[in-house]
């Protein structure tokens, strides 16, 4: 809502009002209008009664194949745009291309491959030492850091 501190009974008024304002008809529009209608539904049968009335008194008016109120200037909305069956053409596509790859991989059956386990590839490789970078032990007993440690130690 553009001005959120109006009382909704004014909001409703003013609502009435645009869209008598906004009748096709300018006369039938200012007739709904003079009847100070309070909800749509009256603004509508005012202008609908309105036109009924006019119709009947003046010979002039065409005849209408239908009977139908064109109470307010509507814009007509297109039809979907091409580009939206475009990419509704696609996604179908895409949706057949996921189906056959999933059956062709269901026909295949291979075994996946999984990633070694920790375990595995500390085995094959070893343990690596941060300090020193030697393969063989871990850096709480590499001899080297040991020594570091212990210099360490001395010198504080």
């Amino acid at each position: 809502m553009a001005f959120k501190g109006l009382p909704e009974d004014y909001c409703l008024k003013e609502v009435i009002n645009r869209f008598c304002q906004g009748c096709r008809d300018p006369e039938a529009g200012k007739y709904a209008c003079l009847g100070a209608p309070e909800t749509m539904e009256e603004a509508l049968n005012s202008i609908r009664t309105f036109q009924y009335i006019s119709q009947a008194v003046d010979v002039k008016h065409k005849k209408r194949a239908e009977p139908a109120v064109h109470a307010v200037n509507a814009v007509q909305q297109e039809k979907e745009p091409a580009w939206l069956k475009t990419i509704e053409k696609l996604v179908e596509k895409v949706d057949q291309l996921v189906q056959v790859n999933t059956q062709q991989r269901s026909q295949l059956s291979l075994p996946r491959q999984s990633a070694p386990r920790k375990a595995e590839a500390t085995e094959k490789r070893g343990p690596l030492c941060f300090f020193c970078k030697e393969k063989g032990h871990f850096k709480k007993k590499c001899p080297d850091y040991k020594k570091w440690v212990e210099k360490k130690v001395l010198t504080a």
